[in-house]
């Protein structure tokens, strides 16, 4: 009635009813997931509050951000707007917006039609190394922050105070 069925997760050959039953189990509660996700319990560490901040306050969008770290990962690299709008599936126009937003706040510089990774700060740069290290192990999580709302209400709060010239 059942027949010999090999379990992978101790390596032997199992026959009988009993066992049948056991993985059945095993196979709808855990998904065929495999064993070392069922050991391995992982905390998730969240973002800090200084770094959700800086999300909400200076990082407008995902492509925005992506476009910061193409250039965070060879600062000494000038790169050419066609290039990250490549690397990043995008059009040259959106990327040229992107990087003169880059510039504009102080992430980029902008030499003879290339751009080159370039924080005005030591603070902020540690800032950004910490965005990054946050972004490749919590992607969700970043990517929830820069889209959620409360960021886009602080944004335009912190933009009332901002002088303007009158038109």
């Amino acid at each position: 009635m059942y027949s010999a069925w090999y379990c992978g997760i101790e390596g032997r050959k199992y026959c009988g009813r009993r066992f049948f039953e056991i993985a059945a189990v095993y196979r709808i509660r855990y998904r065929f997931r495999s064993p070392l996700s069922l050991t391995i319990k992982t905390r998730k560490m969240p973002i800090d509050e200084d770094l959700v901040r800086f999300i909400h306050t200076s990082i407008p969008s995902v492509p925005y951000l992506e476009a910061l770290l193409l250039l965070r990962s060879e600062p000494a690299n000038p790169w050419k707007a066609e290039l990250i709008a490549h690397r990043l599936y995008t059009s040259v126009t959106g990327v040229k917006e992107l990087l003169a937003e880059l510039c504009a706040a102080g992430l980029a510089i902008n030499i003879d039609g290339t751009y080159r990774y370039n924080p005005q700060s030591a603070e902020l740069q540690q800032l950004i190394d910490r965005l990054a290290q946050s972004y490749s192990s919590h992607l969700l999580e970043v990517t929830r922050i820069i889209h959620s709302g409360t960021g886009k209400k602080a944004q335009i709060f912190a933009d009332a105070f901002k002088w303007r010239k009158e038109p």
